[in-house]
């Protein structure tokens, strides 16, 4: 209902993803470059100044859009074809005139990961754009999806529906480019876009509450585990297996066998630093950090327990 009631609907025609880079888990943010496709109807004025020089035309509507969970940015906008910064089409299914712009932002976003599972974890990377509260323009600017491909449920309840209209467009909405994307501990899994209204915190249940455009477009993210299973997980288990041996010595032999346990123990205690380097200050223990606590802890018990073998 809010798309068919704004009066400017900008149409995210495609988001081609040129590379995701330095996903650190430490710092918790990443880095990503997007091109976007964007479209809108073009009003009279518009056309006329476009078919004057349409090498400088500039639409009397241009949509404003922030990134409010990036941490730096960087934008350009792309020429097209006939080197115009804009450029107006003619839609082949409503014969309305758009306005078209390709823009190419350069972000470094922060992300919050959950790490619970670490190394096994799954990461869901987020761009979030909205219109910017301080344009008081934007109450009539929201993001829809490409011209044609969809359509609103009118028969929905309050939860707005997106459905299909027909045969969908061909290509892709969201590209993301494999090849030069520099994530080589992530394999990318899928790619979810959301068109959104949003409220402030408070007021989701009132409808006469301020709402803004808000496009979401998730990454999702698997880490490569088996670098962390060969390196850590396996060497902490092997270590665990090694401590048995100081059975092997003779009972009198206490200083060896205490020797050979605190040896093991501070190999675990390393471990462990190894395994806290790869993580931010989470207040919670994960996965691979229990195995080389484990560990550590089997030492130790082996250690008293020969302790009081030999007294």
């Amino acid at each position: 209902k809010l798309w068919e009631d704004c009066e400017n609907k900008v149409h995210i025609d495609l988001v081609y993803v040129r590379y995701i880079a330095a996903v650190d888990t430490v710092q918790q943010t990443f880095e990503i470059a997007m091109g976007l496709e964007m479209s809108w109807r073009a009003s009279s004025a518009d056309r006329k100044r476009y078919e004057k020089n349409p090498y400088e035309y500039i639409p009397d509507f241009v949509p404003n859009y922030e990134f409010p969970n990036a941490k730096s940015e960087d934008r350009e906008t792309r020429a097209h074809q006939d080197g115009s910064s804009y450029k107006i089409i003619q839609d082949e299914n409503d014969g309305e005139y758009y306005n078209c712009m390709r823009p190419l932002v350069y972000l470094t976003c922060m992300e919050r990961f959950e790490l619970w599972s670490f190394p096994f974890d799954v990461q869901e990377l987020t761009v979030t754009m909205d219109t910017p509260f301080y344009d008081m323009s934007v109450k009539k600017t929201m993001y829809v999806p490409p011209r044609g491909a969809f359509r609103i449920d009118e028969e929905a309840s309050k939860e707005v529906k997106v459905v299909q209209d027909g045969e969908p467009l061909p290509g892709k909405l969201v590209i993301l480019n494999r090849a030069f994307s520099a994530i080589p501990q992530f394999r990318a899994r899928r790619v979810v876009i959301e068109f959104a209204a949003r409220s402030d915190p408070g007021e989701e249940d009132d409808d006469d509450a301020y709402q803004y455009g808000q496009l979401v477009i998730r990454f999702q993210l698997e880490r490569r585990f088996e670098g962390y299973l060969w390196r850590i997980a396996f060497l902490s288990i092997l270590l665990a297996v090694t401590a048995l041996t100081c059975f092997t010595l003779e009972v009198d032999q206490f200083a060896e066998r205490q020797a050979m346990l605190m040896t093991l123990i501070l190999a675990s205690v390393a471990f462990q630093y190894v395994v806290q380097a790869e993580l931010p200050a989470v207040p919670y223990v994960v996965l691979l950090e229990k195995l080389t606590i484990a560990t550590f802890v089997s030492n130790i018990l082996l250690l008293c327990l020969v302790s009081l073998v030999s007294s």
